[in-house]
């Protein structure tokens, strides 16, 4: 499938804010304690990823839904996918590996190759990694959803409606609301789970390439709207409040009206802005993966050396992990990404 238009750059100033509440969130309760339900942390922590995988979506139908669908094509998108995902992530599970002395050879394998999020989904080295598996996982069914929006839309929503009842399920009677979070993150992980808001972001390309003009005036106040009952909505207890029954409708049906909205405004920064927001788009996946790894480091040299307040690693780990975000991006992430570009255009 080949690409065919450019990027939206709302969508990647978003994705730069999400990887940056993410990371906000596990280095506030690493360093004063996990968050629960009524806290932003608490919420941003659980569907700050929820926002990564309907972006995911919705981009790959805003590059692909017009390409061809064949052979060769097929060829292109798994290339440029392999390229794009791949070298970061065995940067990141080597690391692991060595930092937390993992020794089962068969979860090395798994994650080197991607296939923990078909087999084992929660079978991942480092923190985060649960979701690129899953990312893998929605990446097998793009060609075919893209397929069925061409040939025959009933096909598309029914498999849509689906993937969607998939998700109910687990919702409504696999994850139990009385359980926490932690005791069931096995079925909380499960692509089959977070499929739908992948899906999501795919019918907020469908729907927006059947141009819905939406007026900017309105589209800033539902905006508004939609981040106060965010924030706001009263809930208690264990995280796992969030992500099951009613609320995970509600808070996933708010993520996905946000990403419609965004998508529809095409927001423009000015220019110093623009280029804050587009470096922080641009690393996203790496200040997502490298995060983690930047903290402990930190903390490790920090009590073996300095001793210093934990708010002066938390400051240290944020410009760290923008320093090795901006290194892997330019060393590894783009260079592998033009390289897979060159790659695919000798594909016959």
């Amino acid at each position: 499938m080949k690409e065919s238009i450019s990027r939206v750059h709302s969508l990647d100033y978003l994705r730069g804010f999400m990887a940056c509440a993410v990371m906000s969130y596990h280095f506030s309760s690493w360093t004063f304690g996990e968050f629960d339900a009524s806290t932003l942390l608490g919420r941003v922590g659980l569907y700050g990823v929820s926002f990564f995988y309907i972006l995911s979506g919705l981009t790959l139908h805003i590059v692909y839904s017009r390409s061809p669908l064949n052979l060769k094509s097929l060829k292109l998108f798994g290339l440029k996918r392999i390229f794009r995902i791949y070298p970061l992530l065995w940067l990141v599970t080597i690391i692991s590996v060595f930092a937390f002395s993992v020794k089962d050879f068969n979860l090395i394998f798994l994650n080197l190759t991607g296939l923990f999020g078909f087999i084992k989904p929660a079978a991942y080295i480092g923190t985060g990694v649960w979701s690129i598996g899953n990312e893998l996982f929605f990446y097998a069914f793009v060609p075919l959803l893209i397929f069925l929006e061409r040939r025959n839309l009933k096909l598309f929503y029914s498999a849509l409606l689906i993937i969607l009842v998939i998700s109910l399920y687990f919702s409504f009677f696999l994850i139990n609301s009385a359980t926490p979070l932690a005791n069931q993150w096995d079925l909380y992980v499960n692509p089959l789970n977070q499929f739908f808001l992948f899906a999501g972001g795919m019918l907020i390309g469908h729907l927006g390439a059947h141009t819905i003009n939406l007026k900017q005036t309105a589209i800033k106040i539902v905006l508004g709207l939609l981040v106060i009952i965010f924030c706001l909505y009263p809930v208690t207890g264990d995280t796992v409040m969030l992500v099951s029954g009613w609320l995970r409708v509600l808070f996933s049906l708010i993520c996905l009206l946000i990403c419609f909205l965004i998508f529809n405004s095409r927001i423009e920064f000015n220019k110093l802005a623009h280029n804050v927001f587009s470096f922080l788009g641009d690393t996203s996946y790496s200040i997502y993966l490298l995060h983690p790894i930047v903290f402990k480091i930190i903390e490790v040299i920090n009590n073996a050396i300095f001793g210093l307040d934990m708010i002066v690693v938390l400051i240290s780990s944020i410009a760290g992990t923008f320093l090795a975000s901006h290194l892997s991006y330019k060393l590894l992430e783009k260079p592998m990404v033009l390289f897979g570009k060159r790659l695919s255009k000798s594909v016959n």
